[in-house]
């Protein structure tokens, strides 16, 4: 993800403390850590904070900007498990 290169979304996650997990479906689960602006890959997390779950394709497309984060949400291309704050997070730094 190119987040580290914009400084914009970076400032949005500085203060963060977060797990998280991604679930594609042809792939092993993605785990890292969002701590003091930094985001550390893990091997594993028993309880993240935060679960997204989508195909490869559509997750390749949210990141490419071919498919809109939020539309791809409410058509449930993706679902996101977490307080809603955190959903919304998770939107705006897709975007």
């Amino acid at each position: 993800m190119k987040i580290q290169s914009n400084p914009e979304k970076m400032q949005k996650i500085s203060k963060l403390d977060r797990t998280a997990c991604i679930e594609l479906d042809d792939s092993e689960n993605i785990f890292f850590e969002i701590k003091n602006g930094s985001i550390l890959v893990k091997d594993h997390l028993d309880s993240p904070d935060i679960v997204l779950k989508s195909s490869t394709q559509d997750f390749s497309d949210i990141l490419d900007r071919k498919l809109d984060p939020m539309k791809a949400y409410f058509s449930r291309k993706i679902v996101i498990k977490a307080k809603l704050m955190d959903k919304l997070l998770i939107a705006d730094i897709l975007k």
